[in-house]
């Protein structure tokens, strides 16, 4: 009896200029990644030439080179690799900036939550190999689709080969445990898989032909959705997007899109989304968020009672002796 092979841990790499939280990182999660550390950005910089890195995380505040600045030198070179800062309450201006600029996928705040840091690594390389194996997809279609242009063939062989083809991606299709949409030049819905149909709850028929965003996208939102796919489809550089889309019976699902345009030679006729269902992860963060606020007010409120006890203190002080002369006098 064989055993199937296991698979490779990630590959993380930590870049920070204190040794403790270096040190303390790799304690956390050795176990489940193969994590490298650097003390410096250009310590970090040279680790990324000689080892495959799929997640790096940063701290801001380094001597030499901040955070933002590595991420702001990686983001083109380092495309795929997920991006993310370590920061503290006072460190919001460059994370925005490096967030807005599309150079990280998020952020972690201080002290580092393990479990939370687990899950949402977890999902970021879920999507990143999805996005790999789509990429390989696309690729392998492409040169395959070439190779039968190419050939002097005979037609019947040239038909079973392209059924072939059409079998192998549908099934990709079929299985693929995201959803996966395609839409034409005007928005309409050419295909959906059955992922888009478990999760919206609209069957199939009733999605074909149809304006994916005014069936689905809720009309707050309508505009900025739609902006991105109109920037797709006059040839912008494909980026990660999230949005909630409304399944049948109204309720909102939180959905991370990888997006691609569809061309026909050079003609971009559509676009291709895989979309990753993250729900469950967004109200588990709202939720620490929350009681991040609660916990900040508390101490708020705990230290202004103190105030007011040290000032009745001093005053009681400064009255005792009035009181005292005002009864002697009285006497």
């Amino acid at each position: 009896m064989t055993t199937a092979p296991q698979k490779p841990k990630a590959t993380i790499l930590y870049v920070d200029d204190d040794l403790e939280n270096l040190a303390g990182f790799k304690a956390a999660f050795r176990r489940d990644y193969e994590v490298h550390l650097a003390n410096s950005a250009a310590n970090a910089m040279d680790i990324l030439k000689s080892h495959s890195i799929q997640v790096l995380i940063t701290d801001q505040r380094m001597p030499e080179m901040t955070g933002s600045e590595l991420l702001e030198r990686l983001a083109d070179a380092y495309p795929d690799m997920l991006r993310f800062m370590l920061t503290g309450f006072t460190d919001f201006d460059p994370l925005v900036c490096a967030l807005n600029d599309g150079q990280l996928q998020g952020y972690f705040s201080k002290p580092l939550d393990v479990p939370q840091f687990k899950a949402r690594i977890e999902d970021g390389l879920a999507k990143y190999y999805l996005q790999i194996e789509n990429r390989e997809l696309y690729q392998a279609l492409r040169e395959r689709e070439q190779q039968l242009r190419n050939q002097l063939t005979d037609l019947q062989q040239a038909e079973e080969e392209a059924r072939e083809a059409r079998g192998f991606a549908e099934s990709l299709l079929e299985t693929a445990n995201a959803m996966i949409v395609g839409l034409d030049q005007e928005g309409r819905v050419e295909f959906v898989n059955p992922m888009v149909e478990e999760l919206t709850g609209y069957a199939a028929a009733e999605l074909i032909g149809q304006n994916w965003f005014e069936q689905v996208v809720p009309r707050d939102i309508y505009p900025e959705v739609w902006e991105e796919f109109a920037r797709l489809m006059k040839g912008g550089l494909p980026k990660g997007f999230e949005n909630p889309v409304l399944t049948k019976d109204g309720q909102e699902r939180v959905i991370s899109w990888s997006n691609r345009e569809l061309r026909d030679d050079e003609t971009i006729v559509g676009t291709l989304s895989v979309g990753i269902d993250i729900t469950k992860r967004r109200a588990a963060e709202q939720d620490k968020e929350r009681l991040a606020g609660q916990l900040r007010q508390a101490q708020k409120m705990d230290s202004l009672g103190t105030l007011a006890g040290g000032i009745a203190h001093d005053f009681n002080n400064i009255l005792s002796p009035i009181i005292g002369y005002a009864e002697i006098i009285q006497m």
